[in-house]
């Protein structure tokens, strides 16, 4: 997600023009730059790469996982007949009618026993017709008779138990956690209870208490095997990897054919790195309930998490065909799609997810990037306004944001927001963009005639870059705006000292040889300017520009036939910038140089 640019400075008197190229990706050394044909040059860097991945959705360690609601519901009917047939018949009252139950107040204890024997035997009846909140009523009452009534408080007991079954099934899971706690009171032995609160616990996000719930359960009847696989669900929800893989395996020996179990060994097994492994537990998955979007999901994340963007993306597309509605799919289907340099399909992907979740700042921060991307500055410009609401103390936004705002010429908001990347991060690279901003600025302002303002900019410029080299005396841009913003400002012998700081780290950058050359322009200094020109054209004989340069030097310098001879090169390459290198060899056009620092004994153009 995170990106930084380059660009180049203009000078003064000649339209400008953007040009990309692809240069060696180091830290703050990935640049894109900009020139026009007179000169003069200021970069803008990337962080990482120009094109840096964008990360999806649940990459930590442990993430929590949406439950596929129809395996959980299967999983827990599982559990609730295996309790049934695990569990040993309890003593009963012997079930009577309702109404043979005493109703009046009885006044002598064995009077009180068999009224609490009766009412407890009322309800059992009422617990074989289902009338669960009848049963629970007259057991209670059995037991205000008879507080040591064994039977009535194991009837009530499953009474409760089975209330939260029926609380749980029509999804009231906190009353269902209190009828279980109810329950185990009345039996602390009761497994079944405990079964099913941590199904309730579940349904409630109380992960660590539906674990010990299910571990009680087991530990009062350890053959209640169907409970692994819940519990090795929670543990790796949990991030407890070592845990979860334990009762998942003992869960998959248990029931091989367990579609959820296949899943979540899958992603145990991807938390491992081992992705052929995960990839086939998942499949197997898919095969046991190819209803299941979430094992098409997690699919896809093995694929992606081996830069297999392409098979990932096959898979979201899978998941959201079975649920349209899926926006973590959707989210990571635009990740894919955008490493994959897919940046139409991506923003498609981004638009569904910021219209079903416009909450999602993550969302809303990737479709500026890829507005970015399609070079659409306008529309990201707008997006990364947005994204700034909800992606708070992000650099890299205001980073991208700034740069955007370059490319549509509006450079003091571009200098706005990369100043706020500097106040959030404040590394090299930070400032130096920040002089990329100034010193576009001044190149608008020259050509307008503001004088004033062009060197306030250019000042700006300067102690912005300054900044950086201080902060990296390695940071090759960083020298490059140095000497940009010098030049500007006619300090042509600090731009030179800059300058050769920045070649030295960065010798294959012709645009800073070609940018020193300028500096030697300005001192004077022909033949080196010359020499240096030469070598520009030397490493790149597509750079217009440098030709351009190198002929206005030797032209200047009196040599008028090396420059005629240059400027019939030009012509071939850009007839446009031979045109106004002719206009120079007829004295039409002045250098700029010349005319804010005329330097004596150069011959001027005739």
């Amino acid at each position: 997600m995170k990106s930084f640019w380059g660009t180049k400075l203009v000078s003064a008197f000649c339209l400008g023009a953007i040009l990309f190229w692809n240069l060696p990706v180091a830290f703050g050394q990935d640049v894109v730059t900009s020139e026009d044909f007179s000169g003069g040059g200021s970069v803008f860097s990337f962080r990482e790469s120009r094109k840096a991945k964008q990360k999806k959705i649940a990459v930590k360690k442990g993430f929590v996982t949406t439950r596929n609601a129809s395996q959980a519901k299967k999983v827990r009917a599982k559990v609730k007949t295996q309790v049934a047939s695990k569990s040993k018949p309890r003593t009963r009252s012997k079930p009577v009618e309702p109404t043979v139950a005493v109703k009046n107040s009885p006044k002598t204890a064995a009077a009180k026993i068999k009224a609490s024997n009766d009412y407890a035997g009322a309800a059992e009846t009422f617990l074989d017709r289902n009338e669960l909140d009848n049963a629970v009523q007259w057991f209670k009452k059995s037991l205000t008779f008879n507080p040591n009534n064994a039977a009535a408080k194991l009837g009530l007991s499953e009474a409760l138990t089975r209330k939260g079954d029926s609380l749980v099934a029509g999804e009231n899971a906190s009353l269902a956690v209190a009828a279980y706690t109810e329950a185990v009171k009345n039996n602390p032995q009761n497994a079944a209870a405990y079964a099913g609160m941590g199904a309730a616990h579940e349904d409630l996000d109380n992960d660590k208490d539906a674990v010990a719930a299910y571990e009680k359960a087991l530990a009062i009847n350890p053959e209640l095997t169907d409970i692994y696989a819940p519990l090795g669900v929670l543990y790796y929800r949990q991030g407890e990897i070592d845990k979860a893989e334990t009762f998942l395996k003992k869960a998959d020996a248990a029931d091989p054919n367990n579609a959820e179990t296949k899943l979540y060994l899958g992603l145990v097994d991807m938390e491992r790195n081992q992705g052929d492994k995960a990839v086939a537990s998942i499949n197997r998955a898919v095969e046991l309930d190819p209803s299941s979007a979430e094992a098409h999901y997690y699919l896809g994340t093995v694929y992606s998490r081996s830069d297999k963007n392409d098979q990932a993306e096959a898979e979201y597309q899978k998941a959201l065909a079975i649920d349209p509605k899926y926006t973590d799919a959707q989210y990571d289907l635009g990740v894919a799609q955008y490493n994959q340099e897919k940046y139409t399909e991506a923003a498609a992907s981004y638009q569904k997810v910021v219209l079903e979740d416009p909450n999602n700042g993550g969302a809303q921060y990737n479709l500026a990037e890829t507005y970015r991307q399609l070079e659409q500055y306008g529309r990201a410009n707008e997006q990364y306004a947005v994204a700034a609401v909800y992606v708070k103390d992000e650099p890299d936004l205001y980073t991208s944001w700034g740069y955007c705002l370059g490319k549509e010429q509006k450079w003091d908001k571009a200098a706005t927001r990369l100043q706020t990347a500097t106040e959030l991060k404040g590394d090299a690279v930070d400032y130096s963009n920040v002089a990329w901003a100034y010193n576009k600025g001044a190149e608008d302002d020259l050509k307008a005639g503001r004088q004033t303002e062009a060197s306030a900019k250019l000042a700006s410029g300067k102690q912005a870059s300054q900044k950086a080299t201080e902060l990296n005396p390695n940071f090759a841009a960083g020298f490059v705006n140095l000497g940009s913003s010098l030049n500007g400002l006619g300090d042509y012998q600090s731009s030179v000292t800059a300058l050769q700081r920045a070649v030295e780290l960065r010798d294959d950058w012709y645009f800073a040889h070609n940018e020193l050359g300028l500096a030697l322009r300005g001192l004077g200094q022909m033949a080196a300017a010359i020499a240096q020109f030469q070598r520009v054209v030397g490493m790149n004989d597509k750079f217009s520009k440098g030709l351009f340069n190198l002929g206005e030097a030797q032209f200047a310098s009196g040599d008028k036939k090396a420059a005629e001879a240059t400027m019939k090169k030009l012509k071939n390459l850009d007839p446009n910038m031979a045109k106004q290198l002719d206009g120079v060899l007829k004295g039409k056009i002045k250098n700029e140089i010349d005319k804010r620092n005329p330097i004596k004994n150069i011959p001027k153009p005739f």
